[in-house]
């Protein structure tokens, strides 16, 4: 699962055409996800509790944002930006902002659905609007996908 995930952030130079904006920004969501569990999981292993959520949000944050502009930085400047924020403050930040340790020393987290669906409302609005704003410069016989 995670080459794929890989191989859909290698393939989105063709940020014009709306599916492979879509796949690509829903990889990077998912990458950022993994690695946000992945850092809290390290961080609770050592020390025994869950980080601190925005400390662990601008760790995960500023870790992206130093690979990205080490490894990716390219011409796409702004498509370089978005793809940082759909990677680290949407893909990283969701999971973390929407879950709570239960107990002090207790791997066992909760999910505040009341929360949750409000953090979503931003990731998911920046994607249907980059999706709408590709499919109207695709035209109506679209641009294949």
């Amino acid at each position: 699962m995670f080459d794929k995930i890989i191989s859909e952030l290698r393939i989105s130079e063709n940020q014009q055409n709306w599916f492979e904006y879509g796949k690509s920004h829903l990889a990077h969501m998912a990458l950022g996800a993994c690695s946000a569990g992945i850092a809290a999981y390290a961080y609770f292993l050592g020390v025994g509790e869950y980080p601190n959520k925005i400390a662990l949000c601008t760790a995960v944050m500023f870790f992206w944002a130093a690979y990205e502009l080490i490894t990716q930085w390219n011409a796409r400047g702004f498509g370089n930006f978005e793809d940082w924020v759909f990677l680290s403050v949407w893909g990283a930040g969701t999971p973390i902002l929407a879950t709570s340790e239960i107990t002090i020393g207790s791997s066992h987290l909760i999910v505040d659905l009341d929360d949750a669906w409000k953090i979503l409302t931003l990731p998911t609005a920046h994607l249907i609007v980059g999706i709408i704003v590709r499919l109207c410069k695709e035209g109506p016989h679209g641009g294949g996908t």
